[in-house]
Formats: structure tokens, C-alpha cells, sequence
């Protein structure tokens, strides 16, 4: 599928039917193994250029978590199966497969008060992803980070499977 470009206003839908003709893996083991029930999850807003500048397009990645009953403190996660690449009001979306195919297993516990709030402040961290123009500076820079790095440690096994391109950001993150 050729990437398609469409208004933000658009995407959910988009995203939603690409979802839904995607081939789901048969089961965790094989053929006999426990049925896997996934679901859609996508990364924060990612700079396809670190430092970002004006032209720096924001990027999305579709990829999915797997439940199995075989699984009790763990989910299987599968590789990204479509990019969007985000810039003003425009999104532009491409498929990255065809298939789900699961790439790692991703331990999973309860959040802490602090981290659900941090989390769900997620909207403002990338709204102020979007307005740099270079690297973050104070006092916004301990939120942004701490978004960021807070996402990342919950997601380890999502993270080694996106692209080089995003890894210049996630060592600044971790930078002291």
C-alpha cells in the first residue's frame, strides 16, 4: 500500500481500517498454542530529527500488545505495522506490513498514582514536542523528559523495534 496522505481530523478512521485488514498470527505457541488477543497501541510522538527543527516531521508508529492466557505479568508485543508521520495539520500514513509479527514479550506491572498522571499529561508533552525548534529548554525540558522517559521504560520491548532514525532522541533522553 502507498502511503496515503490525509487531514488529522481523518486519521483515527484511517488507522482503524488499517487495522482491521491486517493478518493476526495464529497462536503464541503454533498451531495448538493459547489464542492471542491483540490490540492496536501506538508510541507517543517521535522526532524524525534530533535536535528537532522547523521542518522536523512528528512520527507515530502503530504497533500491537498481545494477551495470553499462558502470560500472567507479561504481553507480546509485535513489530510497528504502520507509520504516520505528522506535520501541521497534515498526516501522512504508511503501512509498514501486512501481518502482525510479534517480536518480543514486554513484562507489565500496575502504575503508580504519579506515573498514571504523568501518562495521561501525555497530550501536553507532545503539544510541546511539536513547537521545538531545537533541542528542549527549561522549564519545559523535566516534563517533556520525564514523559518520554516514563513511556520508554514501560515499552522496552516496542522501543529496539522502531527505526535508527528515532535513536539520536532516546539517547538525549537518557542523558543525565
Amino acid at each position: 500500500m502507498p502511503p496515503v496522505s490525509l487531514a488529522l481530523a481523518e486519521l483515527d478512521a484511517a488507522l482503524k481500517q488499517l487495522w482491521e485488514t491486517l493478518a493476526w498470527p495464529p497462536a503464541a505457541a503454533g498451531a495448538g498454542g493459547p489464542p492471542v488477543a491483540w490490540r492496536a497501541a501506538y508510541t507517543p510522538l517521535l522526532p524524525a530529527d534530533w535536535p528537532p527543527g522547523a521542518a522536523t516531521a512528528w512520527v507515530r508508529y502503530g504497533f500491537a500488545y498481545g494477551q495470553e492466557v499462558s502470560l500472567r505479568d507479561g504481553a507480546r508485543v509485535a513489530r510497528p505495522w504502520v507509520r504516520v508521520e505528522i506535520q501541521g495539520d497534515q498526516a501522512r500514513l504508511t503501512a509498514l506490513r501486512t501481518a502482525l509479527e510479534p517480536c518480543a514479550v514486554q513484562g507489565v506491572r500496575p502504575l503508580r498514582a504519579a506515573e498514571l498522571a504523568r501518562l495521561q499529561a501525555g497530550a501536553e508533552a507532545e503539544g510541546y514536542a511539536r513547537g521545538l525548534r531545537g533541542l528542549p529548554q527549561p522549564p519545559g525540558t523535566d516534563q517533556f523528559r520525564a514523559y518520554y522517559r516514563l513511556w520508554a521504560a514501560l515499552n522496552g520491548a516496542v522501543v529496539p523495534a522502531l527505526p535508527p532514525e528515532h535513536t539520536p532522541f532516546f539517547q538525549w533522553l537518557e542523558a543525565p
